[in-house]
Parts: C-alpha cells; sequence; structure tokens
C-alpha cells in the first residue's frame, strides 16, 4: 500500500469512460458512483479545482476533506448524493473502483498526473495528523484573499 500526502487536492479519474465505484464512508458503504471522476480537496484546495466544480471553500481552520463529484451519472444502478460530502479527521472515505476495467486511471495530486493500471483496488482518503503552517507577511485574512481572488476589489471593509 502507497501513502500519499496532498496539501490541495486529489483526482481519480479515468481517460474517456467513466468511472464506476462504491463509495465507502468509514467501511459503510454509502454510494454507488457513476461519473467522470472524484476530487477530494483539503481546507487549503477547496478555492481551486473544488470551487470550479461549483462546491463549498471550506475554512482552512477546519481539519476536514471534501469530495466532490464529477458529472455523475445516477439511474437504478448507480445512486449518489450528487453534492460534496464534508468529513471531519476521525473520518474515512474509500473509493472501490469496479474490477475488470480495461482503461487506465489517473489520480492528479496537487497539479501533477499519475497514470495507473487497472489494478487499484481502492483509495483511502483521510485527514493527515501532519499539519502544513505557513509564513504570513501579508495582512489579508484567509476570507478577504477569497474575496479579492474571486468577488473583486476592496469594496469592503
Amino acid at each position: 500500500m502507497e501513502k500519499r500526502l496532498s496539501l490541495n487536492e486529489i483526482t481519480f479519474r479515468r481517460s474517456i469512460q467513466t468511472i464506476k465505484a462504491d463509495v465507502y464512508l468509514n467501511k459503510q458503504l454509502f454510494e454507488r458512483f457513476n461519473g467522470d471522476g472524484l476530487c477530494v480537496s483539503t481546507p487549503t484546495g477547496s478555492t481551486a479545482y473544488n470551487k470550479s466544480l461549483g462546491e463549498a471553500i471550506v475554512s482552512p481552520t477546519l481539519k476536514a476533506i471534501q469530495m466532490s463529484e464529477m458529472s455523475s451519472i445516477n439511474n437504478r444502478v448507480y445512486r449518489t448524493i450528487s453534492s460534496s460530502i464534508v468529513i471531519g479527521e476521525r473520518e474515512s472515505i474509500t473509493v472501490v473502483p469496479e474490477p475488470g476495467l480495461e482503461d487506465y486511471y489517473f489520480i492528479g495530486m496537487d497539479g501533477i498526473e499519475f497514470k495507473h493500471s487497472t489494478h487499484i483496488k481502492k483509495i483511502k482518503y483521510q485527514v493527515s495528523p501532519k499539519a502544513v503552517y505557513f509564513v504570513n507577511f501579508r495582512k489579508p485574512t484567509f476570507w478577504r484573499r477569497v474575496h479579492q481572488a474571486f468577488i473583486g476589489p476592496d469594496d469592503i471593509a
């Protein structure tokens, strides 16, 4: 089993076809996913790919991760919640791809893409106990920077 850490987000997708996978929350089956892929982001990464998927910006003061769906397909067999899920530091998300698919999977971590064969049995996501600290020489708070980046010039106090 290989372990990796991500500062922003991890994406899981296929080259052309949709991903079919069971998604477990804390070892309990939550949903059967069929769609373009999944994006699991940290609060730091919630303003990037996750936001472009239309999901929430998460405060960096929270120890959490957010799983967002990429173009899910819902039918009688594959049912998803069709919105993001935010879990805390004592929880986990496990994705188990449907076996027997012949295409390759792509895992993207903080902008670096890894190509894997279909031998992926499962991917487990959880909040790392390790913390990242940033030196901040700028005055603006996180929410002020979000406002400036996405809403506009300093028109609020």
